[in-house]
């Protein structure tokens, strides 16, 4: 191949990687200054609850659903800068908190129709 073949694909991905490397950069500052910030709030609940008697179990428990919890709206944060649409996730999100809450109310007919009517719902609305 000569240049004149080639030509056109260097200035397409010249002219994609100007659009879109400002994005990226940004994303990865981000999720490096996130990351760091969720591991200090981390360190610092430790510290806390270290103090205030708190049973170890629970502890390990609490700091480690938060660190994941922080991390998880860190990654759809950063995938919405880059310019993923994160409906669908945050959707998908919500449906499984729904399912875990209502695994717990299993029991109680009116609760279950109420739950899946929710889970239904926020997936005929993930899909549009």
């Amino acid at each position: 191949m000569d240049m004149e073949q080639i030509q056109p694909y260097l200035d397409k991905a010249i002219e994609l990687s100007m659009a879109y490397l400002p994005k990226v950069v940004l994303a990865v500052v981000t999720l490096v200054v996130g990351f760091w910030i969720i591991k200090r709030v981390i360190k610092g609940m430790n510290r806390v609850l270290g103090h205030k008697a708190v049973d170890d179990t629970l502890q390990k428990f609490m700091t480690s659903f938060i660190d994941v919890l922080l991390k998880i709206l860190l990654l759809v944060a950063v995938a919405g800068m880059v310019g993923v649409e994160t409906t669908s996730f945050i959707a998908m999100l919500g449906a499984i908190g729904l399912a875990v809450l209502g695994s717990q109310f299993t029991k109680y007919p009116l609760v279950r129709v109420l739950i899946l009517n929710c889970l239904l719902y926020t997936s005929d609305a993930a899909d549009e």
